[in-house]
């Protein structure tokens, strides 16, 4: 894998990360949230080669 392909693997890992911890901590936040989504709400399986 070349390194901006790992990169980007990495920010999206990161991501699906900080948006768990936010809905752990904030899981009001989402219910009550009237924000059109942009992003996809169903979880997906987070393949990391390598590890």
């Amino acid at each position: 894998m070349n390194e901006g392909a790992e990169g980007t693997l990495r920010q999206h890992i990161l991501e699906a990360i900080h948006q768990r911890v936010r809905w752990r901590l904030n899981p009001g936040e989402l219910v009550g949230s009237t924000k059109p989504r942009c992003r996809r709400r169903q979880p997906r399986p987070v393949v990391t080669p390598g590890l």
